[in-house]
């Protein structure tokens, strides 16, 4: 097996495994994502519930002061949290399928190129082109005096 080919399928192995870590983060990390929004939907995170309950005696002394309702627009246009965090992951494992094509194709050129780089020959040197120099002929300034 030639040189070139052993580094190669070195590489190609080292990328492949990368590519699966990578692949294997994103799917765990879009999971783990999945669960924690459900679960703040549901209101299921104890932290949540006590952070709620905590006493806040500042607060209470505060005047009470009307909020303003605020529209925004488009709101309605806007994802629910599950398809967001779908959205986002999925983003990413095309970006990671991407790396992937492009590195495959990156060690096909390098694997299919040939062994052997040939040299070419030297030439002999290209005669430089002389500029002729032509004779500029030169002309006197005039002064003249302002009159007053």
């Amino acid at each position: 097996m030639a040189v070139l080919e052993q580094v190669t399928d070195q590489i190609t192995d080292a990328t492949d495994k990368f590519f699966d870590a990578a692949e294997s983060a994103n799917e765990r990390a879009h999971g783990a994502t999945k669960n924690l929004v459900a679960r703040i939907e549901k209101g299921d995170i104890p932290f949540a519930d006590r952070v709620a309950k905590i006493d806040v005696p500042f607060a209470d002394r505060l005047p009470e002061v009307k909020i303003p309702e605020v529209k925004l627009p488009l709101v309605d246009k806007l994802p629910e949290p599950q398809e967001a965090v779908d959205a986002y992951f999925g983003f990413w494992s095309k970006g990671i399928e991407a790396n992937r094509a492009f590195s495959e194709k990156v060690m096909n050129r390098i694997s299919d190129a040939p062994a052997v780089i040939e040299v070419p020959s030297k030439k002999a040197p290209a005669k430089k082109a002389t500029a002729k120099k032509t004779a500029t002929k030169k002309t006197t300034a005039k002064k003249t005096t302002a009159k007053k």
